[in-house]
């Protein structure tokens, strides 16, 4: 179901969605969280498009601006399956077992090859409580970091 004819929450009598300027303000608050340029922001909707992509995304994974391309620019192919099954999860349920963790994150760089940074993922809400996208933040490596290993699915659900 598209945003535009889901069922307002209960008691809502009226839905009032961002116009482009709105969106355009929202996306400027987050240039603060840039503090340099080994910083990258990528900020997705609930279907996985890229919304926001920072300068330091750019610099760190080497994509110029895939903004409005879905996330598998940057999803290695062999993590694919496992990342769109807990990044659907995650949009349904607002739960992730990575939320806010800071973990070895693989990214599918522009020339073709996979590189593990340090960042974390958390899950965006609007008003409500309902998710409504997913941000990320990678850095630099800085050489002291464990190399990637993806979360234990002990549970074959998706959770450590």
């Amino acid at each position: 179901m598209s945003p535009a004819v889901q069922p307002a929450p209960s008691g809502i009598t009226s839905v009032r969605w961002a116009s482009s300027a709105e969106l355009a303000a929202r996306r400027v608050m987050l240039t603060p969280v840039e503090t340099h340029g080994s910083t990258a922001v990528v900020v997705v909707d609930r279907t996985g498009t890229i919304q926001y992509w920072s300068a330091g995304a750019a610099l760190l994974f080497g994509h110029d601006n895939p903004t409005g391309e879905s996330l598998d620019v940057i999803v290695p192919e062999q993590y694919r399956e496992r990342h769109w099954g807990g990044f659907h999860r995650a949009m349904a349920t607002g739960e992730s077992a990575i939320s806010g963790g800071r973990l070895n994150i693989p990214v599918r760089c522009a020339d073709g090859e996979a590189k593990a940074f340090p960042g974390t993922f958390s899950v965006v809400r609007d008003a409500f409580g309902r998710p409504v996208g997913a941000i990320g933040v990678w850095n630099r490596r800085r050489g002291d970091e464990e190399p990637f290993s993806p979360v234990a699915d002990d549970h074959g659900d998706g959770r450590p």
